[in-house]
């Protein structure tokens, strides 16, 4: 996943987050999901089929479906986790996204399509515009040695000079000068000797914090910090191998990926990472909460964030305590909410099932303090519409028929970039 700036604070957050975990600000540079999009795996698959896209094994998007070969992107549910991933040309995986939110993981893969639809059909009118110059076709005058079309030779070295020597001479700079225009991205770094570091990426006052991992401990600490973007310890080399994600690391390293994920890290929390949970369910020590991440309250009235517990006496929610309480909330749930995590709604709610007919505990969505969240949440969307539509003079930008494939022209899955990561 890629790293973007927040505007605001300044801190370097996932692209894939709605708004800075650091101070709250709305990310600009975030995808997100407006109304009308697929939100469910079933219906990006109707959504695909009513554009009148080419075969699955044409576009290389497999909607619900687990494929290993090289060169496909696709998305998949296993026992309530969505995968959103990428196969690249040389076999490996790049996961853009795993987790509970399915809505979320489908606008994903829904976002890449679009954006590679958008990409074929500049294709395929490159091919016309080309195809339809006087003289394109390849042919051979009786007598001549004359050539015509997109086969002259002034016109090769014309490209070679334009889109080949630029591409070599950049590669022989970046081999030679690599070490002194290193940039420091956020993300997991393997030495040439397999020491494994992380880094957070531009904090406070311009300072870059390094990690390192201690595979007898399975314990991070802090490194060192740097002042400079272009530095990095020693230990990791002029060219070291980078994974924006821990589950590639893990792969390579042999180590389980729980034990790499940085964010689980006491130490790394304790040391001013923490995270808000995500809004849903979760059961703790025998008691039901819901934590609400009332990120656009900006746009409504009140911010509503915090955790709140259900009463088994009153057979009601009351609000427990802020997002910051760690004293209140308890290490566990504190350090590792996602191992507690229950349900996104209520129909979902699992870990505690066996308490459910004796609670009977009622639905967090019907209390205030959710509808005031939902109400926020639509006065974010009914912004986004404005905004759209004053930057398109009045046109809704997300039209679908945008995105209808014509039967006639051709899908080249060749003219993708299969060495990204996405």
């Amino acid at each position: 996943m890629a790293k973007v700036k927040c505007e605001y604070c300044g801190n370097f957050i996932q692209d894939t987050e709605s708004t800075c975990p650091s101070c709250g600000a709305v990310n600009e540079n975030h995808q997100r999901i407006v109304d009308g999009t697929p939100k469910t795996i079933k219906q990006l698959q109707v959504w695909y089929k009513t554009r009148g896209l080419p075969p699955e094994e044409v576009t290389r998007f497999f909607i619900g479906k687990d494929i290993k070969e090289p060169k496909a992107f696709g998305i998949y549910e296993e026992n309530g986790t969505f995968v959103v991933y990428k196969n690249k040309a040389d076999g490996s995986r790049a996961i853009r996204y795993e987790g509970t939110d399915e809505a979320y993981a489908v606008n994903e893969l829904y976002l890449r399509l679009k954006e590679e639809i958008l990409h074929q059909k500049t294709l395929n009118v490159e091919k016309r515009r080309i195809g339809n110059r006087p003289g394109a076709s390849v042919y051979r005058d009786s007598g001549s040695n004359k050539r015509s079309g997109c086969f002259r030779p002034k016109l090769l070295v014309l490209l070679a000079v334009v889109f080949i020597v630029p591409t070599l001479l950049l590669n022989l700079f970046t081999g030679i000068f690599f070490s002194t225009l290193f940039s420091t991205n956020e993300g997991y770094y393997l030495s040439p000797d397999n020491e494994i570091f992380y880094c957070c990426g531009e904090e406070e006052n311009n300072q870059y914090e390094w990690w390192v991992y201690n595979k007898e401990l399975d314990k991070w600490s802090l490194h060192s910090t740097y002042s400079r973007e272009k530095d990095k310890p020693q230990q990791l080399g002029d060219e070291p191998k980078v994974y924006d994600s821990y589950y590639d690391l893990a792969d390579v390293c042999g180590i389980e990926p729980e034990k790499l994920c940085i964010d689980d890290s006491r130490e790394y929390i304790d040391a001013g990472h923490h995270k808000n949970p995500s809004s849903a369910y979760y059961y703790y020590d025998d008691n039901l909460y819901y934590f609400i991440n009332d990120t656009h309250s900006s746009y409504g009235n009140t911010d509503n964030t915090g955790w709140y517990i259900y009463d088994t006496e009153l057979k009601d929610w009351d609000y427990y305590c802020s997002e910051n309480d760690k004293e209140k909330i308890g290490d566990e749930l504190w350090y590792s909410d996602r191992s507690y995590y229950a349900g996104r709604s209520y129909d979902d709610i699992y870990h505690a099932d066996e308490y459910l007919s004796t609670w009977n505990p009622s639905s967090f969505e019907d209390t205030s303090w959710h509808q005031s969240y939902e109400s926020n949440e639509s006065a974010y969307e009914r912004h986004l519409e404005e905004e759209d539509n004053d930057r398109n003079g009045g046109n809704n930008y997300d039209n679908d028929s945008d995105f209808d494939w014509d039967a006639g022209d051709n899908w080249d899955s060749g003219g993708t970039n299969w060495d990204s990561d996405w």
